[in-house]
C-alpha cells in the first residue's frame, strides 16, 4: 500500500471518539456554507488515477506534484504540460528567496513510520529543472509541505511524525524539529511574518496550530475543525475536555493563504475546501463533495489562471487525478 493509500484507510477508520470544541458550526461534521458567491467545482486537467499531491503558481505556471507520475508537471493556462522532473515520491513544491523552486522528495507515510530518514529537499532552476536540480537538505522523514519564513528558513512538515522541520538558511544541514508539534500537514506563514500555521491530518479535532515564529514552544490551537479527541499521537492536545459522539473525521491536509491572513485548508477525509480565520477560529464550509482534495492554492489576480469570475480561483489537486478549480467571492 503506498503512503498515499495508507493514509485514505487510515482517515476512512477513524475511531468514534471525540472533543466538543467552542467553535459555532452547521453540524457534527462539517460548517456551516460561508457567505458569499461560490462557482461549482470544474475540471480543469485530468490524470486518470494518477495520486497529486500539491501544486504551486510560478514562473506563469502551475507546477503539479504526481505522485503516481514520480514527477513534478509543468502546466500552462489551457492544462497543456511544458516539461516535468522527476521526484520520488512527490511532496511539497514552494518557490525560494533565491528565486529556484524547492520540492519535497521522499514524501512516503511508510518510510516516515519506520524512521528511515530517506527523504529531502531538492531545488532548481525553473529555466532548465533537471539539469539544474540539487540537493538542498537531507537526512529527514518526510519531505511533505513545504514554506519559506521571510529570513529565508524552509519548513517541512510530517503527517506521521514529529515536525516541522526547520532547514536554516545560513546552514540548510543544521536541520531540526521546530516546535514539538506532531503530525503537520500544510504550512502556511502569516502576512506579518510571525506565526507558523500548521494543519494537522490525523487528528479527529481537525486543528490548526499556531506556532510563533519567536517562541516555537509557545504553540497552541489557533483552530478546531471537527469533534474528536482521539489522534495518532496526543503530543499536541493531552488534554481534552468534553466528550461527545463523533462519525468520522476531516484528514485536513494542505492549505494556503489569502492576502489578508485567511486561511483555506482542504479536508482530505471529508472532500471539503474550508475557510478559516486563524485569529479567532472561525470557518465555513466553501464546498463539498471534492474526491480527496490534497493541496489547494489560489490563482495570481489578472493571470490567465484566474478565469472564475470571482475574487478568489482556488485550483485543487485530488488524490482521484483531477485539477478542479472553484471560484469565490467572499
Amino acid at each position: 500500500m503506498s503512503g498515499h493509500h495508507l493514509k485514505a484507510a487510515v482517515l476512512a477508520t477513524a475511531v468514534v471518539v471525540s472533543l466538543a470544541p467552542t467553535l459555532a458550526r452547521g453540524g457534527l461534521l462539517t460548517q456551516n456554507r460561508c457567505e458569499g458567491t461560490v462557482t461549482a467545482p470544474a475540471v480543469f486537467k485530468s490524470y486518470n488515477t494518477h495520486v497529486l499531491e500539491n501544486l504551486l503558481f510560478a514562473y506563469d505556471s502551475l507546477w503539479v506534484a504526481d505522485s503516481t507520475g514520480q514527477r513534478y508537471a509543468r502546466l500552462g493556462p489551457d492544462g497543456e504540460e511544458h516539461g516535468s522532473v522527476e521526484a520520488i515520491p512527490v511532496g511539497g513544491i514552494a518557490v525560494g528567496p533565491d528565486g529556484l523552486i524547492y520540492a519535497g522528495w521522499g514524501n512516503s507515510i511508510a518510510d516516515s513510520i519506520l524512521r528511515r530518514g530517506l527523504s529531502k529537499v531538492v531545488r532548481f532552476d525553473q529555466a532548465d529543472p533537471s539539469g539544474t536540480m540539487e540537493t538542498y537538505a537531507t537526512g529527514f522523514d518526510m519531505a511533505n509541505g513545504l514554506t519559506f519564513a521571510p529570513n529565508g528558513d524552509l519548513f517541512v512538515s510530517n503527517d506521521v511524525g514529529e515536525g516541522p522541520i526547520r532547514i536554516p538558511r545560513s546552514d540548510p544541514s543544521a536541520w531540526a524539529p521546530f516546535g514539538n508539534v506532531w503530525g503537520t500537514n500544510g504550512l502556511v506563514v502569516d502576512p506579518a511574518g510571525e506565526n507558523l500555521y500548521a494543519a494537522i491530518t490525523f487528528d479527529q479535532r481537525s486543528p490548526i496550530e499556531r506556532i510563533p515564529l519567536s517562541n516555537p514552544s509557545g504553540h497552541a490551537p489557533a483552530a478546531f475543525l471537527a469533534f474528536g479527541v482521539a489522534s495518532l499521537e496526543p503530543a499536541v492536545y493531552p488534554h481534552p475536555t468534553r466528550v461527545t459522539p463523533l462519525v468520522g473525521v476531516k484528514g485536513l491536509d494542505d492549505m494556503t493563504r489569502a492576502a489578508d491572513g485567511t486561511l483555506y485548508v482542504v479536508a482530505n477525509g471529508t472532500g471539503e475546501l474550508l475557510r478559516v480565520n486563524p485569529l479567532t477560529g472561525d470557518a465555513c464550509l466553501i464546498v463539498s463533495g471534492l474526491g480527496n482534495p490534497s493541496s489547494v492554492r489560489i490563482a495570481p489576480g489578472g493571470s490567465a489562471f484566474d478565469t472564475s469570475g470571482e475574487a478568489l480561483t482556488f485550483y485543487i489537486t485530488e488524490f482521484r487525478g483531477a485539477i478542479k478549480t472553484v471560484g469565490y467571492t467572499p
